[in-house]
């Protein structure tokens, strides 16, 4: 008998918990402010957009852009190292756990439809999947690093073009809590502010400064050891009249991958996302990994028809598609998958051994 599917599963429920509180300022919704306090400075896993009002912390995609775009600043040792650090702790653990922009297409395709219209597969899925590698090397790190203005800094340009989790978290809320007669509340505008000639890249604006790239001077975040703009960053003022055809594409884009997510299990971490594609390089790698006891699986079948991302994890139980929400361990009848941490010891042959490992358990190689 299959069991009885619960709406709010811990899966579910990690997610909406961390979601709040990484994006916990309410009195960024409330003042029509950006926070821009010492929390900013720290990189959070997951696609997290700088410019919503309720972030406390920073994108690292964002970031990394920042430094790479920046005048005065070319590589990121925190934001590479605390990439590479999530990525060899646990993957793509992050898609499928900690990052809002997942949470929001999760919800979605919870939405109940006929069956005949979700979609599991469409053709050429697979091809279109690199997608998202190419935008990681053109959009996040050769166009923000190449193509630069006269005094030599550059755009974030997944953030500026494509990044729907900025769209929906910075650029919507942006616009909507924008009220032209209101004054701006911060004494000194930065490059968020149209005062300065700017908006923020989640309404299609220039640069963002170095500061959010979170880290001390490795990144620039910080100059002298002290944060130079100001706590709490005014979003009033402008934006609504700054949001021109670029905020339109952009917020376009958004409802079609939502509309999307809705008969389609996660287009955007699919086809476009590259923090994705950077977890996804470290899946089968990683320290936290799925494993499958070859001596107890019967190839019944069952973990694949679970998997909405259409992996077969008998042959790939780590692919790089893999977002590790769990759902083909808890399918399977003979608890032949089973995530573990991947820590190889190495043991003595156990006496008779033949040396083929296939099928056996015997040393727990």
């Amino acid at each position: 008998m299959a069991k009885k599917k619960h709406f709010f599963s811990p899966r579910l429920m990690i997610q909406l918990a961390f979601t709040a509180i990484t994006n916990g300022y309410m009195a960024g919704f409330a003042r029509k402010t950006i926070y821009q306090g010492p929390a900013k400075q720290i990189c959070l896993p997951g696609l997290n957009c700088y410019s919503c009002p309720g972030a406390l912390g920073s994108c690292p995609i964002g970031s990394l852009q920042a430094v790479l775009a920046s005048r005065d600043f070319s590589f990121s040792f925190y934001v590479l190292g605390f990439l590479m650090a999530v990525g060899a702790l646990c993957g793509r653990l992050v898609c499928g756990f900690l990052c809002p922009f997942g949470l929001v297409q999760d919800l979605l395709h919870k939405i109940p439809l006929p069956k005949k219209w979700k979609i599991r597969r469409i053709p050429g899925e697979k091809k279109i999947a690199h997608l998202r590698y190419a935008i990681l090397i053109l959009f996040v790190i050769l166009l923000p690093s190449l193509a630069v203005n006269d005094i030599g800094q550059g755009d974030p340009w997944f953030c500026k073009y494509i990044c729907p989790s900025g769209t929906l978290m910075g650029g919507v809320p942006l616009v909507a809590l924008d009220t032209a007669s209101t004054p701006a509340q911060s004494a000194a505008p930065s490059s968020l502010s149209p005062a300065a000639g700017g908006i923020s890249p989640s309404l299609g604006g220039p640069a963002l400064t170095p500061s959010l790239s979170a880290g001390p001077s490795l990144s620039g975040g910080l100059q002298g050891g002290q944060n130079t703009q100001p706590a709490v960053q005014s979003v009033s003022g402008g934006y609504r009249d700054a949001a021109g055809p670029l905020f339109n594409w952009k917020l376009t884009l958004l409802l079609v991958l939502l509309a999307f997510s809705i008969v389609y299990y996660r287009p955007f971490c699919r086809f476009l996302c590259p923090l994705g594609a950077l977890y996804g390089l470290t899946n089968p790698i990683s320290i936290y990994r799925f494993k499958l006891l070859k001596d107890r699986c019967v190839n019944c079948g069952a973990c694949k028809r679970a998997c909405k991302l259409g992996i077969d994890p008998v042959k790939t139980p780590n692919s790089p598609e893999c977002i590790r929400c769990g759902d083909c361990i808890r399918a399977c009848p003979h608890k032949a998958l089973l995530p573990t941490l991947g820590i190889k010891r190495q043991k003595k042959n156990a006496s008779g051994c033949s040396g083929n490992c296939q099928g056996c358990s015997g040393c727990g190689k």
